[in-house]
């Protein structure tokens, strides 16, 4: 499902799949002068429950593409997005921006789509953490092609020799 609204120089487009929505937001032309960032607060319509997003109250969210994983297949959520401003010393919220999204259902009864469901977990740790990978690849390297080795080695040496088919010989 997408859902867009705009507001006075500020949009937000919403993109929801089963288990994750994306707002994508932006700030136009003036609206962007002395901009701090957004205030992200979500509502569950199911469990009547309203979160602040990242503690954006005190440090607004400053990115114009924010990943909310903590939701569920066939829900709707309410995403209010208020605008950051810097006026003198204080910080000040510009109006609020509202959208309505519903998350996707697996499956309709007839077909269902699937995926990995680690995979946006898996960026997130990777973003966060890509600052240890290089160290990790320094420790614990092994040279092009020897990790599949490995792996089909052991799923072989798994495998009793019995059992193996014949002509699985000509890939072994």
């Amino acid at each position: 499902m997408s859902s867009r609204k705009r507001n006075s120089g500020i949009s937000v487009h919403a993109i929801s799949g089963r288990r994750d929505v994306l707002l994508e937001l932006n700030a136009t032309g003036e609206s962007r002068k002395n901009q701090l960032g957004f205030l992200l607060k979500r509502f569950h319509h199911k469990s009547n429950k309203t979160t602040i997003l990242a503690n954006s109250q005190k440090h607004p969210v400053q990115k114009f593409l924010w990943g909310d994983y903590v939701v569920h297949p066939g829900q709707t959520y309410i995403y209010n997005i208020k605008p950051a401003y810097r006026k003198t010393a204080k910080m000040h919220f510009a109006e609020e921006l509202s959208v309505t999204i519903k998350t996707e259902m697996p499956d309709n009864g007839k077909h269902g789509i699937y995926f990995k469901l680690g995979a946006a977990g898996c960026q997130a740790y990777s973003r966060k953490f890509s600052h240890y990978r290089k160290w990790y690849l320094t420790q614990h390297s092994t040279p092009a092609g020897e990790h599949s080795r490995t792996v089909k080695a052991k799923a072989i040496e798994f495998i009793k020799p019995g059992d193996i088919p014949a002509d699985l010989g000509a890939y072994t």
